[in-house]
């Protein structure tokens, strides 16, 4: 599911791009979700992702970036434009990165690939801005609080 969920995003938000070039070089894709080093079997399972999507479309480049989302280093990198391509956040920062201008609207590519409407309402609203939609979920969790009085 994972693995399903990581290409389609990666899809998503750069399969737009393909026609944007003539270049002979390749479409640098950074993945900053991209498992630790000392993370052997992860690793090797985003490698062989890696390698089927690139043979897929090999217009691409895929590049692993392990970056764990912070607002103390990613704001610096994003007005930079250091940030990698595809990222994970936390569900408190969509507003924030719409605000300032570093992600993009991909509704027409959520609609293209039937995402669009299989997306939670809640989750999908909280990824968008005036009908428009900013991220992709790829975890919905809860969270509680417990208190022993």
């Amino acid at each position: 599911m994972r693995r399903k969920i990581l290409i389609l995003a990666i899809m998503a938000l750069v399969l737009p791009l393909a026609g944007c070039s003539q270049q002979d070089t390749k479409i640098r894709v950074t993945v900053g979700m991209w498992p630790e080093p000392y993370l052997r079997e992860d690793v090797a399972m985003f490698e062989e992702w890696k390698r089927l999507f690139e043979a897929d479309y090999p217009q691409y480049e895929i590049v692993g970036v392990p970056y764990t989302y912070s607002p103390d280093t990613f704001f610096p990198m994003a007005q930079s434009g250091q940030t990698p391509t595809v990222f994970q956040t936390w569900f408190t920062e969509p507003q924030k990165l719409i605000d300032n201008g570093f992600v993009r609207d991909i509704t027409a590519q959520l609609q293209q690939l039937g995402w669009y409407d299989k997306m939670d309402p809640v989750m999908r609203e909280m990824l968008s801005r005036d009908g428009k939609v900013y991220g992709v979920p790829r975890d919905g969790y809860g969270l509680g609080l417990l208190i022993n009085l």
